[in-house]
């Protein structure tokens, strides 16, 4: 293992996965998905679609177009998470971990459990579940099922999907990724202090987190970003995040820093 702060060279992105802590001089890369062109590489077989629904904006990847059951589903999955909300607005406000009030539903019980994890509020896994919710759905449909929601993704797939890294106006912008296999399903999802409308106590330019499930991997990413003030606290923060029963890996960028931890693989593009 390289020392906190050693730069790899590119070809080995692709080789160190396992407890890696790494760090690469950049120019304000950004994880964030802005393009959705750009977000996902994944297999020919699949067709994409976009489905909306007020603040939702989800961009789905089948073998097929299914639009109308992912509509259903998006609006079935958002009423039940109102609904929740209104009779406990605790979950909607706290910046911290509640108690499961009886009778929520199956989604905001996720997004409970998920918080509880990360020690986070409820509403930083909201994303998280909707993207899984949708996406468990339609594998009725389709054996093979992406979903994004806001940079927040459910991949359930036999084949590797690369994530891509969106890097705003920095020359390494779309030149490398994430690669992710997930048979049985997975969360890749993303949170940054610096883009994008959700609140993060932190200074990160994007914290990505890849884990068992989308809630759990949304609630995770929140929580780390929250506490990367400056890139000297990276290591640190993505060596304990790992330790999180269900993540598999983490990556972090802060301004000209990125580093890297876990089981998982960044690939050059």
């Amino acid at each position: 293992m390289r020392r906190p702060g050693a730069a790899l060279r590119k070809r080995e992105w692709g080789e160190r996965k396992d407890s890696l802590i790494s760090f690469l001089r950049v120019q304000s890369v950004t994880a964030v998905y802005i393009k959705r062109n750009y977000r996902i590489n994944a297999s020919g077989k699949l067709s994409g679609y976009d489905i909306k629904e007020e603040e939702s904006d989800l961009r789905v990847m089948t073998r097929g177009v299914f639009i109308h059951p992912a509509e259903q589903q998006l609006s079935r999955v958002r009423a039940l998470i109102k609904r929740d909300l209104q009779k406990y607005p605790e979950i909607a406000e706290s910046l911290l971990p509640v108690n499961e009030p009886p009778g929520v539903s199956g989604p905001v019980s996720r997004m409970i459990t998920a918080s509880r994890s990360a020690g986070v509020g409820p509403m930083a896994a909201v994303a998280g579940v909707v993207a899984e919710e949708v996406g468990k759905f339609l594998l009725e449909y389709s054996p093979e099922v992406i979903v994004e929601n806001g940079g927040d993704i459910y991949i359930r797939s036999e084949n590797e999907i690369t994530v891509a890294v969106f890097a705003g106006s920095s020359p390494l912008s779309m030149k490398f990724g994430i690669r992710v296999k997930a048979p049985d399903g997975a969360g890749v999802c993303t949170s940054s202090a610096t883009v994008g409308h959700s609140f993060s106590g932190g200074a990160s330019d994007a914290v990505v987190c890849a884990g068992d499930t989308p809630p759990l991997a949304d609630a995770v990413a929140t929580s780390a970003a929250n506490r990367i003030h400056s890139k000297d606290d990276i290591a640190s923060v993505l060596e304990k995040t790992v330790k999180i029963n269900g993540i598999h890996g983490a990556l972090a960028i802060v301004k000209e820093s990125l580093g890297a931890c876990g089981n998982i693989e960044i690939v050059e593009l």
